[in-house]
Order: C-alpha cells, then structure tokens, then sequence
C-alpha cells in the first residue's frame, strides 16, 4: 500500500520532460490553428437586395452596396468571388411607417465557402417603401460624341421603342423615357446596330425593366452638300436626225443643284452633269414641252432643276 501510495505522489512529477513537450507542442499548434483562422479581408461594393411584399418597391435607401469584413483561413479568403457575395434583406411581413433604419447582420451576408463574414459597413440602412407602380416609356439611344470629319449621324432608333417599367408610384410617375448606356460614336464611319442596356432613372431607387436591354440602330452617312451650276445648256436625244430638219429648246439652258458627299461634290465640273430632253418620240413639225432629265455621276442626286419643263420643236427646214 505504501508503495502505491508512494507511485501516485509521485506521478505528476513523472515523465516531466515528455509532459513539458507536449505542453509546449499543444500550446505552438493552438496558436497555429489560431493563426490559420484569424485572417480577415474586405470585400467592397457588395450588393443590398431586398425582399419586399407584392405589391410594394423601394421608393429610397441610404445605400446600393455594403462593405463586408471577413474573417477565416488565407485559402477561404483566397476563394471569396465578389461576384457570388451579396447581401440579402428580407422585409418581406414587415410594415413600414415612413422611413425606417433596419440593421444589417453577419448573418444576412450570402457568399461561398468557409470564410465567415463578421462586420458590415454602413452598419445600417435607412429605406422607404411605396407600392408599386408600372408603365411604358420609350427608349432613347445615347449617342455621344460626332463621326469622323465628313460624315454625320443620320438617325439613332431603339428597337423596341418602348419599354415596361416598375417601380415605386412616387418616382414611375416622374419617368417620360429611358435612355440607353452611351454610345460613343467617334471613329464611326458606317451605320451600325448594338445591343444596349439602359440607364437606372434614378440614383437612389432601381427600376425594373422588361425587356432589360434594346438593341440600337445608328445611321451614319457621308456628310452632304448641295451645290449649284447655272447655265446649264439642255442636250435633246434624237434618232438619226432626218435631212432638213432641226430641234429648238426653249429655254435652252436651265439651272441645276445637285446633292452628294461634300469631297465628291466639290471635285465636280460642269462636264459632269449633262441636262438632256428625250426627243426620240417626236416627229418633224412637232412641239411638246417636255421634263428635263439629268445625266450624273455615281453617288450624286438631282436636289432641283429650274426651270423642270422646257418646250421642245421639232421643225422642218
């Protein structure tokens, strides 16, 4: 007895060097553990969504985005998508008298992986609903900027021309259009079509809208000028003249503008342009008055001829 009395005294006290290493062993993988779990990264502009009854929108919030810390091993942080993190308020049951401050929790934070979210910034958000409202609006495409020197925007469309908005009463009741994200039109020198989306309305509310992007339609063109040429002496397109006998043109010259790209029109000459009166179906001892026709050149058009009828004779000599 006296000797198992004798071993037990002595027990804490044996191995003592095996015990000491273990101590310090658990004490090092404590604080290895501790270390592996204790990093913490910010994630910016994570996004506040919110659950609403039917029938109600957000008519303002203090805040769009929310930034969260979070707290976890350097692989779990490594493997945070901020595309995949959001947070979620459900408001849905709830009733709301004006506006109102509604704390925001670790526990709302949505996200992938291990990492743990334990901080958010605004603490708080400060929201006013409205019921809901929808109409049709139409659709402006935001055309920024001017085309290369000699060319100029035609016409920018929208297809569809309108769109279905919903949102808050107070604010659907204040949109006349939406207009597209800008389209910058530098460089453009030929007609194009893209598919946009369109501007939020406001800047503290969000509007949902069907369909959520339009494509656009932009017409470029060579840039035009309309340019005169006076005296213009009208030619006559004849058969094989018969002997002895002659065309008279009355008046035998007219005045003609002419329409086409500012550099095609501005290299133009006189001998370009030809101003002629079909006379084939004439025969001799004949007058008619007849339309002036105009022979030009490939990517120019007649603008206005004056005078546009000229009498014709055809006489026998």
């Amino acid at each position: 007895m006296k000797d198992k009395f004798k071993s037990l005294f002595r027990s804490p006290l044996h191995n003592i060097g095996l015990k000491l290493l273990a101590l310090v062993l658990a004490v090092i993988s404590w604080y290895a553990i501790r270390g592996a779990i204790s990093f913490e990264t910010l994630v910016n502009n994570v996004p506040l969504v919110m659950q609403l009854d039917g029938g109600w929108a957000v008519l303002e919030r203090s805040t769009d985005l929310v930034d969260v810390v979070f707290r976890g091993s350097r692989d779990d942080l490594l493997r945070l998508e901020h595309g995949n993190i959001e947070l979620l308020l459900d408001l849905r049951g709830r009733e709301f008298a004006g506006s109102s401050e509604v704390r925001l929790k670790p526990d709302m934070v949505l996200y992938p992986g291990n990492a743990r979210p334990v901080e958010i910034e605004p603490p708080n958000v400060v929201i006013q609903l409205d019921r809901q409202a929808t109409r049709l609006v139409p659709v402006k495409v935001d055309v920024q900027g001017e085309p290369p020197d000699g060319f100029e925007m035609e016409i920018a469309q929208a297809d569809p021309a309108t769109v279905q908005i919903s949102g808050p009463k107070k604010m659907i009741d204040t949109v006349n259009w939406i207009r597209t994200v800008p389209v910058p039109l530098e460089a453009r020198r030929q007609s194009f079509r893209e598919r946009l989306e369109m501007v939020q309305p406001g800047e503290t509310w969000v509007a949902r809208m069907d369909p959520p992007r339009v494509n656009a339609r932009v017409t470029i063109r060579e840039r035009s000028e309309v340019r005169q040429f006076k005296a213009m002496d009208v030619q006559a397109l004849l058969n094989p003249q018969v002997d002895g006998t002659s065309i008279a043109i009355s008046p035998i010259s007219v005045i003609i503008n002419i329409k086409g790209g500012t550099a095609r029109v501005q290299d133009l000459k006189k001998t370009d342009i030809v101003p002629y009166v079909d006379c084939r179906q004439m025969v001799p001892g004949s007058q008619y008055d007849i339309p002036v026709k105009v022979q030009l050149p490939d990517g120019i058009t007649l603008d206005h001829i004056d005078p546009a009828v000229v009498s014709v004779t055809y006489r026998v000599k």
